[in-house]
C-alpha cells in the first residue's frame, strides 16, 4: 500500500473518531438535562390531584400483587369429568385456609382432603353385591356404582382498612389482610362441614346432617344417610347408655372398626363424663398410656366444640366415612378504593365443600339431655 493510502485511511479513522466523540458529548448532554427535569419534579410541590393520582396507583399495585399471590394454581394433567385435579399445585391461600380450619375443629382434622377444579365433583359408591358362593355355579351378582355429589358452601368476606394505615411503611396491609381472610373462611369452613344444613344455594350440607334418625331402611338411607338409633326419648341409667355404646361397636362393620373413634360434643361428654356403672366403672375411663386420652370400650373419645350440644354420637372410622372438597381456584379477592371514603375494602370469596365418602363407615346414636347414674 503506498504512502499517500495509508495517509488517507489515518484521516478518515481521525474523522470517525471525531464524530464519536462529539455524539458523545451530546448524549451526556442530554442525560444530564433529563436527571436535572426529574430532581426538579421531585422537589416540586406536589398537588391533591397528583397525590390522589400516585394513592391509586399504589393500590393498583397491591392488588396486582394479590392477584399474583392467589393465582398460583396451574394444571400439569387433564382434569376428570367429575371435577378433581390431577397433580395439580395448590394454592398455599387456598390451603392456608383449610389449615385454620382444621385447628378449629378435632372432627374436621380426621377428614381426607381432596382438591377440585369446580363444584360438580361427585364421589363414587358401589351398591349391591356380587352373590359369591361356593361350587361351579357362577351365581350372577348386581354391583352398581353410585354417585354421591359433592355439597358446597359459598362464603364472602369484605375486610376494610383505612388508608393512612395502608401507607404507613410499618404495616405490611398485604399480610394483615391476608390473615384476616383466612381465620374469618377457616372458621366459618369448619362451622359449615359440621353443621351445615343445605338450607340454600349457598350453604353446603355438613356431616352432621346425614345423621337422620328417620331413615330407618337401607333403601332409605341409599349412600348418603349414616345409620342412627334415637335414643332421645328414653330414660336411661348408665348401665343401659354404656350398654347402647357398646352396640354401637358391634353394630359397625368389623373393616371399620381398626381405625374407630367415638365423636361426641362438650355437652355431651360433660353429661356422661363422670358416670358409672352398677359395678361401679366409670364409663368414659383415661387411656393406661396417656392420662390426657379418653376412651370408651377400649376406643378414643374425641371432643368436638364445633358440634351442637344435641348431635348424636358418632362412633366409627370417620375418615372413610366423609372426604373435605377444597376449590382453590374459586378463590377470589379484589380490592375496591371507591366503597368507602378513606377506606379501602377487600371483598373475597371462597367455596368449601364435602362429600359421603361411605355411609357404612359410621353409625350415630342420639342421646336424651339427662342420664340417671347409680
Amino acid at each position: 500500500m503506498e504512502n499517500k493510502e495509508i495517509e488517507a485511511l489515518l484521516a478518515a479513522i481521525d474523522e470517525l473518531k471525531a464524530k464519536m466523540e462529539d455524539e458523545a458529548a451530546v448524549a451526556r448532554e442530554e442525560q444530564a438535562r433529563l436527571a436535572d427535569e426529574v430532581k426538579q419534579l421531585k422537589e416540586a410541590p406536589v398537588s391533591e390531584e397528583e397525590e390522589l393520582q400516585a394513592e391509586k396507583s399504589r393500590l393498583t399495585e397491591l392488588v396486582k400483587t394479590s392477584a399474583k399471590n392467589r393465582q398460583v394454581a396451574k394444571l400439569t394433567d387433564t382434569k376428570s369429568t367429575d371435577g378433581t385435579i390431577k397433580n395439580s399445585t395448590i394454592p398455599e391461600f387456598s390451603r392456608t385456609i383449610t389449615e385454620y380450619a382444621v385447628k378449629q375443629s378435632d372432627l374436621v382434622g380426621m377428614f381426607p382432603v381432596i382438591q377440585t377444579e369446580n363444584t360438580n365433583y361427585q364421589h363414587p359408591c358401589k351398591v349391591g353385591k356380587t352373590a359369591a358362593a361356593i361350587g361351579k355355579g357362577y351365581p350372577s351378582g348386581n354391583p352398581d356404582m353410585q354417585f354421591n355429589k359433592g355439597s358446597f358452601a359459598h362464603m364472602t368476606v369484605s375486610p376494610e382498612l383505612e388508608l393512612d394505615t395502608i401507607s404507613d411503611a410499618f404495616f405490611d396491609a398485604h399480610t394483615f389482610i391476608r390473615k384476616s381472610i383466612v381465620e374469618d373462611f377457616g372458621t366459618l369452613s369448619a362451622d359449615q362441614i359440621l353443621n351445615g344444613v343445605g338450607a340454600s344455594q349457598y350453604e353446603m350440607k355438613g356431616f352432621m346432617s346425614f345423621f337422620d334418625a328417620t331413615k330407618t331402611t337401607d333403601t332409605a338411607r341409599g349412600t348418603t344417610y349414616f345409620k342412627t338409633a334415637d335414643a332421645s326419648a328414653e330414660t336411661l341409667k348408665a348401665d343401659a347408655l354404656f350398654a347402647k355404646l357398646e352396640n354401637m361397636v358391634l353394630d359397625t362393620l368389623r373393616e371399620y372398626r381398626a381405625g374407630a373413634s367415638f365423636v361426641m360434643s362438650k355437652a355431651v361428654f360433660t353429661l356422661v363424663k363422670g358416670l358409672r356403672t352398677e359395678k361401679g366403672e366409670l364409663l368414659i375411663q383415661r387411656n393406661g398410656q396417656d392420662s390426657m386420652i379418653y376412651e370408651i370400650a377400649g376406643y378414643p373419645v374425641v371432643v368436638d366444640e364445633f358440634l351442637p350440644d344435641a348431635a348424636p354420637v358418632v362412633f366409627g372410622d370417620v375418615a372413610a366415612s366423609f372426604t373435605l372438597l377444597e376449590a382453590p381456584k374459586m378463590l377470589e379477592i379484589e380490592s375496591n378504593p371507591y366503597k368507602k371514603d378513606g377506606y379501602v375494602s377487600f371483598p373475597a370469596q371462597h367455596r368449601v365443600g364435602g362429600v359421603v365418602a361411605n355411609n357404612q363407615a359410621v353409625i350415630g346414636l342420639i342421646l336424651p339431655s339427662s342420664v340417671a347414674p347409680y
